[in-house]
C-alpha cells in the first residue's frame, strides 16, 4: 500500500514536471516569435526612415529642395547620420563639400561626436567612421583620444579616421602610438601616413636614426619615406643601409634608395654589387636593370660567376633589361670558363626568346646581325650545347648545315 501511494506521488510529480517544462518551452518559443517580429519591426521602421530621409538628401543634394526640408525626428537622429554617411562616402567634390555643411547645419555632427564617449565599442567605431567620412577637422583631438581605447577596434576605426581627415596634428600622435601598438595597428599607421602627404617624412626621420623600433616596424616606415620619393630622404635611408643589424632593413633600405635614383642613390647601388651579403647583391642586381644604368654592364657581367646562383640569376637577367649593350655582354659570357655562367647565360636568352631571334638572323640581310648569331651558335657548339641547338634546327636551315 505504501509502496502504491509512492508511486502515485512520483508519478504525479513527474508529470508536473513535464507539463512544468513544456509550458515554459512554449513560453520561451512564443517570447522569441514576438521579440523577433519587435526587432524586425524595428529594423523596417529604421530603414523606411533612412530610405525617406535619403531621399529628401537627394533632392537637396540635386538642389531641388532646401536643406530645411529634410526633416525628421529627435528619435531618428541615428538614421539621419546613417544616411548622410552613405550619401557622403559615395560622392566628391562640391557635392561631398555640400553634403558636409548640412550635416553641420541641422546639428548632426554633435550627435555624432557623443558617439565618441558611448559604453558601448560598436557605437565608439560607428562614430569614428562617421566622422572620418564627414572629413570633421574640429574632432580630430577627440579622434586622437580614441587612439588609446580599450577596445583594438575601435582604435583601429580611429586610425583609419584620421587618414581620412589629414590633419597634421594627428601625425605626431599616430606616430607615439606606433612605438607601443600591435604590429597590425603598426601596419595600418604605415598605410595611412602616405595621406598626410611628404611632410609626413620629417616626422618619422627620429624613429628611423633611433632604431629602437623591431626591424618589422623600421620597414614599415622605409616603406612610406620610399613612397615619397624624396632626395632629402637619402641619408637616413643611407644610414640604414650602412648601420642597420639587420639584413631586411638594409635590403629595404636599399630598394628606398634605387627607388629615388638620383646620382647618389646610383652610386649606392653599383657599390652593393660588391657587398658582402649575396641577398644584397641579388638586390642590387635588380635595381640596376629597373634604373637602367647601362654603365654597371661589366659588373654584372663579372656577376655571372658568382657563387650565389639568385646573384647570377638577377644579374642576367639585369643585362637583358639594359637593352643592347647588356645582352651583348651576355654573348660575350657565352666564351666563359665558368660552366655555371655560360649555363645562366644560355638559360636566360632561351627565357627572354633572345636566342630565337638571333637564331632568324643567320643567314639574313643583315651583315652585321648575321655575324653576331654566327658568333652565338659557334660559341653554344664549342661549349658542348649542341644538344641544346637541336630544338632550334626547325627554325633556320642553316642551323642544320651548322650543327
Amino acid at each position: 500500500m505504501v509502496t502504491k501511494q509512492i508511486f502515485i506521488l512520483v508519478e504525479t510529480v513527474l508529470f508536473r514536471i513535464t507539463v512544468g517544462i513544456s509550458l515554459s518551452i512554449l513560453l520561451f518559443f512564443f517570447v522569441t516569435i514576438g521579440l523577433s517580429s519587435l526587432r524586425s519591426l524595428r529594423n523596417r521602421i529604421k530603414s523606411r526612415t533612412k530610405w525617406r530621409i535619403l531621399t529628401s538628401l537627394f533632392g537637396y543634394l540635386l538642389e531641388e529642395i532646401p536643406l530645411e526640408a529634410v526633416r525628421y525626428r529627435r528619435k531618428q537622429h541615428s538614421s539621419a547620420v546613417d544616411a548622410f554617411s552613405t550619401v557622403v562616402a559615395s560622392i566628391k567634390g562640391a557635392k561631398k563639400e555640400r553634403m558636409r555643411n548640412a550635416v553641420w547645419g541641422l546639428g548632426l555632427i554633435g550627435e555624432v561626436a557623443r558617439g565618441l564617449k558611448s559604453n558601448l565599442p560598436s557605437k565608439r567605431m560607428r562614430a569614428c567612421h562617421t566622422l572620418g567620412i564627414l572629413g570633421s577637422d574640429e574632432y580630430t583631438d577627440l579622434l586622437i583620444e580614441r587612439l588609446y581605447d580599450s577596445n583594438k577596434k575601435v582604435v583601429a576605426s580611429a586610425i583609419i579616421s584620421l587618414g581620412e581627415i589629414r590633419n597634421r596634428n594627428a601625425i605626431r600622435a599616430l606616430l607615439e602610438l606606433y612605438r607601443r601598438c600591435t604590429l597590425s595597428q603598426a601596419w595600418l599607421i604605415a598605410a595611412i601616413l602616405p595621406f598626410f602627404g611628404h611632410e609626413t617624412c620629417e616626422y618619422i626621420r627620429p624613429l628611423l636614426m633611433n632604431q629602437e623600433l623591431p626591424p618589422s616596424r623600421l620597414i614599415f616606415l622605409v616603406k612610406v619615406v620610399s613612397g615619397f620619393k624624396l632626395t632629402g630622404s637619402l641619408e637616413v635611408l643611407q644610414y640604414l643601409y650602412e648601420q642597420s643589424d639587420s639584413l631586411d632593413v638594409r635590403i629595404n633600405a636599399l630598394l628606398a634608395i634605387g627607388n629615388i635614383n638620383d646620382l647618389f642613390a646610383v652610386k649606392t647601388v653599383i657599390d652593393a654589387l660588391s657587398n658582402a651579403a649575396w641577398q644584397v647583391r641579388a638586390v642590387a642586381c635588380n635595381l640596376i636593370g629597373e634604373m637602367a644604368i647601362k654603365g654597371a654592364s661589366d659588373r654584372l657581367v663579372s656577376l655571372l660567376t658568382d657563387r650565389s646562383w639568385f646573384v647570377r640569376k638577377n644579374a642576367a637577367a639585369a643585362l637583358v633589361k639594359l637593352g643592347r649593350i647588356g645582352i651583348m655582354g651576355l654573348f660575350t659570357a657565352l666564351n666563359s670558363d665558368d660552366r655555371y655562367a655560360r649555363d645562366m647565360v644560355v638559360q636566360t636568352l632561351q627565357e627572354h626568346g633572345i636566342l630565337e631571334r638571333v637564331i632568324h638572323h643567320i643567314g639574313g640581310k643583315d651583315s652585321e646581325k648575321a655575324s653576331v648569331a654566327y658568333r652565338v651558335v659557334r660559341f653554344l657548339v664549342k661549349r658542348g650545347y649542341k644538344n641544346f641547338l637541336d630544338n632550334y634546327r626547325s627554325l633556320n636551315p642553316a642551323i642544320e648545315r651548322l650543327l
